[in-house]
């Protein structure tokens, strides 16, 4: 019988050889385990730990089998829950909470995150509608963090945009939430726009077949943007930027499927870039007006919102939320191409 690994032994006698960016890693993964039965993510977390804590120093056959056949699982289970959250269309990556006493910046993310709290809420709430976790969500935030977001987002965006998310801020504040989320929705859109303008003038841009340098709007040009910057971290692979529901979805899918192998070698971008994809996906669904007003998204929907599709009682705080959130993540992501665009 082939001797087993005594997992605890190599555990105590390696301790102090673990790598810190290893550690973020383990972390990074594990908060996206919380869906999962509850003895599978403990399992999955202590296999986590232990190929963390061997890796510098075990390189054999059998612990590269032992890697393999965990890696897989995780992967499956971090885009079952990065696809929750896009459904949702949370797009709370590394957003902090409040501690009791204590309010955490941006800055200071500690162990206490959004995700993991709508996680729990989820697992523990297996029947609750979108607008009872929407509800849950928005008690989260307190106006000091809205302010604390906004400060942080006066980094990524330019001097004009700074001014329309000022306002935007000073809507959601007053309970005006149709003109905040009207604000938002432009910006989100804009920045997709900017940065393929800015691609243009560094010649990052280049003409298709044809010669064309169509700048669009919406999924496409968000699209245009990752074709253009980020392909790199996805093994070279690019996902589909046509409008259309079904060539998008199913092309956005067989994106997933074959960059799923890599997806955590650049995870500082790879995660982050996926978590705001899947709620770009869902902000930027089909319109569908058939029996107005009767069949009206469950979560916001840029089209309905741009068209005036919506009353104003319809957008809520967490409408709002959710759309600072995405426009946060979409500006920083594209602050650290190192372009920012001056007006």
């Amino acid at each position: 019988m082939e001797d087993k690994f005594d997992l605890d032994i190599i555990v105590k006698s390696i301790d102090s050889l673990i790598k810190p960016e290893w550690k973020d890693l383990i972390k990074t993964i594990t908060r996206f385990l919380v869906l999962s039965p509850a003895d599978e993510a403990e399992y999955i977390e202590q296999l986590l730990d232990v190929a963390c804590k061997t890796f510098s120093i075990l390189f054999s056959d059998r612990i590269k089998i032992f890697l393999a056949g965990i890696g897989d699982s995780y992967k499956e289970i971090l885009i079952k829950n990065i696809t929750l959250f896009g459904e949702l269309e949370w797009c709370c990556y590394n957003v902090p909470l409040k501690k009791i006493g204590t309010e955490i910046t941006m800055k200071n993310i500690g162990d206490s995150s959004l995700q993991n709290a709508i996680l729990n809420f989820v697992k523990s709430n297996r029947k609750a509608t979108i607008r009872e976790i929407d509800e849950y969500i928005s008690k989260q935030f307190t106006r000091k963090m809205v302010k604390n977001i906004e400060q942080e987002m006066g980094n990524y965006l330019g001097e004009k945009d700074r001014t329309k998310l000022h306002q935007a801020i000073m809507d959601y504040l007053a309970k005006r939430y149709f003109d905040s989320a009207n604000l938002l929705a432009g910006l989100i859109d804009s920045q997709s726009i900017k940065q393929n303008l800015l691609d243009i003038e560094n010649g990052k841009y280049l003409p298709d077949e044809n010669g064309n340098q169509n700048i669009s709007q919406g999924w496409r040009a968000f699209y245009i943007v990752f074709k253009n910057n980020f392909t790199e971290y996805f093994g070279g692979e690019s996902f589909n930027g046509n409008t259309r529901k079904d060539s998008r979805q199913k092309g956005f899918d067989n994106f997933i499927e074959s960059v799923k192998p890599g997806m955590l070698d650049n995870y500082e971008i790879t995660i982050p870039f996926l978590h705001l994809s899947f709620c770009l996906l869902k902000f930027f669904d089909d319109s569908n007006w058939k029996n107005y007003p009767n069949n009206k998204p469950q979560v916001i929907n840029r089209h309905w919102l741009m068209h005036g599709m919506y009353d104003i009682e319809d957008i809520s705080k967490a409408d709002c939320l959710k759309l600072l959130l995405i426009l946060n993540q979409l500006s920083k992501l594209y602050w650290e191409l190192g372009n920012v665009r001056a007006e």
